[in-house]
């Protein structure tokens, strides 16, 4: 009986136990099909938003690589966006907008999406923002130095096809997408060199430079010669041999041909007379170097001036930093080779054009942090010239190497990122140096061609350029 008793309470409190979960059960059924309501209209909304994330992206970037005009930028951003939401069967407001003075598009997109759940706690709709914006060109403020060999051996198709591509990636550089106008946040300089730097007359008063006065020297000779009376009888007789010269590493070889006169010659009576040779002195705008180390850096004053060199016949004038592309290009176009090679003082100098440091002889380049620092070396050949204090007249090529190597570190130390293009370059000393001065192997370029020389001026600008997202 007791066992009895014992089972029908069991019976009793175990059904009282099932009614009580069913209870509990009926309670949070709504809350919980709730919940899961809100995280399936969450996570399509979320899919929602990153897909329209990805489609302003991928549109912006679009319309920046392509478009000329402030309104081609903004019609090939519509279209894009028309175009990619149709496919997704969405029909989001879209707002576009292009900034003609700094080539940016910016595009937004609201979207009104309806809920299933949410609905329920009085949001039957939630409205989706999304943003994008893109630039293509330079993009912020960027200074670039070009040191430019114009040394002897680039004379020629070399020389040539080196200021098309130079005068390209000008051209480049300056694009503003959606503009007519040059990129106002670009300036380029311009450093030919042999193996001297040409600074431009204009200088020689400058306190960073110190120049001779130009002068006249003369020097008179006096002798006795016999004067001829009369020739007759002449006769002529020509041979012909092989002459060469070498001009910066290159040795060029042609026919020289010898014309010999044979007369019967009467003389008259010794003659006595002196001449004059006057030969004027004049400075051209070349300069040599400061001693070691000042030649590795950027100061100049009166205390260390530049020396300026008379006699001195070298590449064409420097060209400051400048927003002016049509001025660059035309002084890229003028260029002309000549004379032997020394690469540091071309490099040396083109830094100068980009620090602002107030020791230096220009202070143009902008402001550290704030301003994108460029340098491209260009040459097609090893040294062949080093520093004789002020000139340049010793030939230790060694020496030349090492100086050029630590003016690259001191620019790189600077915050200034190098390229350095190795054109037509056989010697393995000059590339590995060349390549050392670069900043990372992914600078340098061994340009063994013509056509290789080209697509490194290509691919440094598309570097330079390449469409990017700015939001």
């Amino acid at each position: 009986m007791k066992f009895d008793r014992a089972l029908l309470a069991f019976q009793g409190s175990s059904k009282n136990r099932a009614g009580n979960v069913s209870m509990i059960f009926a309670m949070i059924a709504v809350p919980l099909m709730g919940a899961l309501g809100l995280a399936l209209d969450y996570g399509t909304l979320v899919r929602l938003k990153s897909e329209m994330q990805t489609t302003l992206d991928v549109s912006v970037l679009d319309a920046v690589a392509t478009a000329n005009s402030p309104e081609e930028l903004a019609s090939r951003a519509r279209t894009r966006l028309a175009e990619e939401f149709g496919r997704q069967g969405l029909s989001p407001v879209v707002n576009v907008s292009a900034d003609p003075t700094t080539g940016t598009v910016s595009v937004t997109a609201d979207l009104t999406q309806p809920t299933m759940f949410m609905g329920i706690l009085g949001h039957p709709t939630s409205t989706l923002h999304t943003s994008s914006s893109a630039v293509s060109g330079a993009g912020g403020a960027m200074d670039l130095a070009i040191a430019f060999d114009t040394t002897g051996s680039m004379a020629g198709a070399k020389l040539t096809n080196a200021q098309q591509a130079a005068s390209d990636l000008v051209d480049l550089l300056f694009k503003l997408p959606g503009s007519n106008s040059p990129n106002p946040n670009v300036r380029v300089g311009l450093v030919p060199f042999d193996y001297h730097v040409n600074v431009g007359m204009g200088y020689r008063n400058a306190s960073w430079i110190s120049v001779p006065a130009d002068y006249t020297s003369s020097n008179t000779e006096c002798g006795t010669y016999t004067p001829v009376v009369s020739k007759s009888n002449c006769t002529t007789t020509t041979t012909t041999r092989t002459c060469s010269s070498t001009n910066d590493g290159v040795t060029t070889t042609w026919t020289c041909t010898d014309t010999q006169e044979h007369c019967d010659i009467v003389y008259g009576s010794p003659v006595y007379s002196c001449n004059t040779d006057t030969q004027a002195h004049a400075w051209n705008g070349c300069v040599g170097s400061q001693n070691d180390p000042a030649d590795s850096l950027v100061p100049a004053s009166g205390s260390n001036p530049v020396p300026g060199l008379l006699d001195t016949h070298c590449s064409s004038p420097l060209v400051r930093l400048i927003n002016d592309p049509a001025a660059v290009k035309t002084a890229i176009a003028g260029l002309t080779a000549q004379n032997e090679t020394y690469i540091a003082p071309g490099v040396l100098w083109a830094w100068r054009l980009l620090s602002p440091d107030p020791s230096g002889p220009f202070v143009d380049g902008g402001p550290k942090g704030a301003t994108k620092k460029r340098l491209i070396i260009m040459t097609d050949g090893a040294n062949t010239h080093s520093a004789s204090y002020p000139d340049h007249k010793n030939t230790d090529v060694s020496a030349a190497d090492a100086k050029l190597l630590e003016v690259c570190n001191n620019v790189k130390a600077d915050g200034v990122q190098i390229y350095a293009i190795a054109f037509d370059v056989s010697d393995p000393t000059i590339i590995g140096t060349l390549t050392q001065c670069a900043s990372g192997p992914p600078y340098f370029y061994n340009a063994s061609t013509i056509a290789d020389m080209t697509g490194a001026f290509q691919k440094i600008g598309r570097e330079l350029t390449t469409p990017r997202l700015t939001k």
